[in-house]
């Protein structure tokens, strides 16, 4: 239609002989009158031409736009008549232009063809439009004589195409760099399709693998389940299996795989089963290596002779080896595990253990830190504690291993040395002090002798002949009593039964003299129950702690002694009690220490009595100890298990 309402009318065809330089109106093949037969067929025409959405144009030799359909307006926005006279290259896309002058001397001349070409063309607004044309070359046709082009606007499809292409390149992309191993396979398992990690991975070209049969390169161990999924994957598109398995490289080794599997056998792009996989060679290998030490360091950890306790930054208990259940008397660690580590400290030392926490915590560890342990019935015992705090791969704390050991054994035998220690330099000064004294009297009187033996003076050398005699009874006494005390410290590897009575009596025999000289009773309280002792020690014991209460008697008017003994249980506990001057309580510690005097009466002594009896009695598995207040006397007590 044009400005004013009218049809835009269809070109006049070229004059021809014959026709007397007259033209004719309406559409090719017209004759006669308008409202005669070829007048109903020109309107026919029309209707078509306006109707249609594709558009219409009419170019003459040049290429120029003689007719455009009334599409031109829905398609373009150029109203009818508008580009008439202009070049249809005019509003060609710059990038088209050549190909389309091209197409259009090369081709559309021929007479009667037909081509289809696409191409971008200008809308009114200034964008471009993709336009899909067809040029049929009618210059020949006598009821035509031009070039008609049909032209269907492509651009909303042109654009599906582009999207649809980019998603294919991006997903294509995506898919071929990626570094999982992505396989499309057929019933059959033939690979159908492989990405190009299949070469970094397995070391195959994509090319290599199609048409292969997957399960080839399935380990044999793994062939049959895999077999199975896949069956099981074709019967059930909702089957999407979790696959580990391994899959065989192309130099021979095999490669631990981990992916998943999709049906997507109906889906027309695909038409088969999507699978996935990534190499987890080296984290099995990781986890295989982890197992390995975790079993080492757990193997480590059984046969340790410590205790191994695991807890939290917060104290709480994450793991406890056997050695701990038994070193703190639990029988199962569910007693144990999340509770805090202090049910296994003492309480009294539970300030200490906070602090050896918060050194660990800052120093990374402590060792050899001593601290009274606690077992699950109260008991304390005396522990060792080596601790290291544990880092996560991150190098963040994550947990405290502490290694424990009861030192109780190792305690005591510290002390014994010590004792022991402390009993040489005593041993060394009796020596250098006790028995050397004798010798140097002995040693003067021998030649104080001589002199006067050879003056003549029968009296002084007598004199000094009965020194000599007293000097070497003293030195055989020291020496009697060092025997005995060594003698008293031999361990007994089994004690056997003894009559307590019978060696008393025995006792008193042999200090009868030294009793009856000094006017002292001995009295037995009871009986004395027969016990497990050594009889030569039980004989040193009595001995010793009678000869001691006869020495301090001091100047008692009565001095008397009693023995007797109590039982309880499978023990019975003896004593010997005087009522001479007692003993200060300052010194009731100490008086079994050996080859330390405490004159308290100005008796001589060796100092090893006491400690004699120490020995003796700790050599068959007993205790003793003294009760005494100055002037009340004192009692001193001994155990010994009875005879079953």
């Amino acid at each position: 239609m044009d400005e004013d309402g009218t049809r835009e009318k269809l070109p006049e065809k070229p004059a021809q002989a014959g026709d007397a330089g007259t033209r004719r109106e309406g559409v090719p093949g017209s004759q006669g009158e308008a409202n005669g037969p070829s007048g109903l067929q020109d309107r026919y025409y029309h209707l078509l031409i306006d109707s249609t959405l594709d558009m219409l144009t009419i170019l003459d030799v040049e290429g120029r736009i003689v007719f455009n359909s009334p599409a031109l307006t829905s398609v373009l926005g150029y109203e009818c008549g508008e580009l008439n006279g202009r070049s249809a290259f005019e509003l060609v896309h710059p990038e088209d232009h050549e190909a389309l002058i091209e197409f259009f001397n090369d081709r559309v001349p021929v007479a009667g063809a037909t081509e289809c070409i696409k191409h971008r063309f200008m809308h009114k607004d200034g964008t471009w439009h993709f336009l899909e044309s067809i040029a049929n070359n009618l210059i020949d046709d006598p009821e035509v004589g031009h070039i008609v082009v049909t032209s269907h606007d492509v651009t909303e499809r042109h654009r599906m195409e582009e999207e649809l292409k980019r998603r294919e390149e991006y997903f294509r992309a995506v898919v071929e760099n990626t570094v999982d191993l992505i396989l499309i396979i057929d019933e059959s398992v033939q690979i159908k399709y492989a990405n190009r990690a299949s070469l970094s991975l397995l070391g195959y070209d994509p090319d290599e693998l199609l048409g292969t049969n997957g399960l080839a390169l399935i380990h044999p161990e793994e062939k049959e389940w895999a077999k199975d999924v896949v069956e099981t994957a074709v019967r059930d598109e909702a089957f999407s299996p979790l696959l580990e398995l391994r899959i065989r490289h192309k130099n021979g080794s095999w490669r631990h795989m981990e992916g998943t599997g999709k049906n997507f056998l109906a889906h027309p792009a695909v038409r088969g089963i999507v699978l996935s996989f990534r190499d987890i060679t080296d984290r099995r290998r990781a986890e295989e290596d982890l197992k390995d030490s975790e079993e080492l360091y757990k193997t480590l950890v059984m046969i340790s002779p410590d205790a191994v306790t695991i807890s939290d930054l917060q104290g709480r208990i994450t793991y406890v080896s056997p050695q701990t259940l038994a070193l703190h008397d639990y029988q199962d660690e569910s007693e144990i595990i999340g509770k805090g580590a202090q049910i296994f400290i003492d309480p009294t030392d539970h300030e200490k253990a906070r602090g050896i926490w918060e050194r660990t915590l800052r120093e990374g560890s402590v060792r050899d830190v001593e601290f009274r342990a606690v077992r699950k019935g109260g008991e304390g015992f005396v522990a060792e504690l080596n601790a290291a705090l544990i880092r996560d791969a991150r190098g963040e704390p994550k947990n405290i291993v502490a290694f424990t050991r009861e030192i109780t054994d190792r305690k005591a035998m510290e002390k014994e040395l010590r004792d022991r220690n402390e009993e040489l330099e005593a041993f060394a000064h009796t020596i250098s002090h006790d028995l050397l004294t004798p010798v140097a009297i002995v040693e003067g009187y021998a030649k104080a002798a001589l002199e006067a033996d050879a003056e003549g003076r029968t009296e002084a050398e007598r004199e000094c002949l009965e020194a000599i005699a007293r000097g070497a009874q003293r030195m055989s006494d020291l020496i009697n009593s060092l025997l005995q005390y060594a003698q008293a410290g031999h361990m007994d590897l089994e004690s056997h039964g003894v009559d307590p009575e019978e060696i008393l009596m025995e006792v008193l025999m042999d200090l009868e003299d030294d009793l009856i000289s000094r006017g002292v009773q001995v009295c037995m309280e009871g009986e004395l129950p027969d016990v497990k002792a050594d009889a030569v020690k039980l004989r040193q014991v009595f001995a010793n702690l009678i000869a001691n209460a006869v020495k301090h008697m001091g100047d008692t008017p009565e001095p008397r002694v009693e023995v007797g003994a109590g039982v309880q249980g499978g023990e019975a506990t003896f004593y010997v009690r005087d009522n001479g001057i007692g003993i200060p309580s300052e010194l009731q510690h100490k008086i079994f220490e050996p080859f330390r005097h405490f004159s308290l009466s100005g008796s001589p002594g060796l100092g090893i009595g006491l400690s004699t009896v120490k020995r003796a009695v700790a050599a068959w598995g007993g205790r003793v100890w003294v009760e005494s207040r100055p002037g009340a006397g004192a009692a001193f007590f001994f155990t010994a298990q009875l005879i079953e």
